[in-house]
């Protein structure tokens, strides 16, 4: 099984973010399997049924080479609930195709259809995708994310977003809270109101940040 995997928007007949996807796969194949060998890409080109789709995923595993390429009709999530839960032993500094950590995460929490990652109560990722706050008419990323996501790194590159120690306090006062990944520009992204974001309290079960701040103004 292929160790990486990239998953890269095609929109509007181009892949906008191939670039950063291409040097994270450089940075991956050198510092995980030190090698600096160059990594041949196919022709990136979808087929003719796609093309006129809004958005379609290319799905790129590799390892030492390109083992696989899949074009996929993309559409995106719509989470109802999600929640921000404490796990220090999450470890992802690299885009493995293996997500047996998260997945099992997620299955402790079946009535949620998505996690904020919290450690040492700062704010990193959700399982698929970097946060992104607005707080004081300001975008902020948290500064130590489990992957550092392309179109986060994209962001940061624009001046769009900065980066910031963020725990559950910011959180829960943010004025928005998004979900941006490589499929999901900071325009047409996953936006959770206060009611869909949930905090585990002690003797209080799960609270939606609207419960939260009303219980503890």
């Amino acid at each position: 099984m292929s160790r990486f995997i990239e998953s890269i928007l095609y929109q509007n007949e181009s892949l906008p973010l191939l670039s950063l996807h291409v040097d994270r796969m450089i940075q991956t194949r050198r510092e995980v399997l030190n090698t600096s060998r160059r990594l041949d890409l196919p022709d990136l080109v979808p087929p003719d049924d796609m093309r006129k789709n809004k958005k379609v995923k290319l799905r790129i595993l590799y390892d030492y080479k390109v083992t696989s390429i899949e074009w996929i009709p993309y559409k995106k999530a719509e989470p109802k609930a999600v929640l921000a839960i404490e796990a220090a032993d999450i470890k992802y500094p690299f885009k493995y195709s293996n997500r047996k950590a998260f997945l099992e995460l997620r299955k402790r929490y079946p009535d949620f259809d998505d996690l904020i990652i919290l450690q040492n109560g700062k704010l990193t990722d959700a399982t698929y995708s970097n946060i992104v706050l607005k707080s004081k008419n300001q975008w902020m990323t948290p500064e130590y994310p489990l992957l550092k996501g392309v179109r986060r790194k994209k962001l940061l590159e624009d001046g769009v977003v900065k980066t910031a120690a963020l725990g559950r306090e910011h959180l829960v006062h943010a004025e928005q809270i998004n979900l941006v990944n490589a499929m999901m520009p900071l325009n047409d992204c996953i936006t959770l109101s206060p009611d869909q974001v949930f905090l585990s309290v002690a003797n209080k079960g799960f609270l939606s940040l609207s419960e939260y701040k009303a219980k503890f103004p």
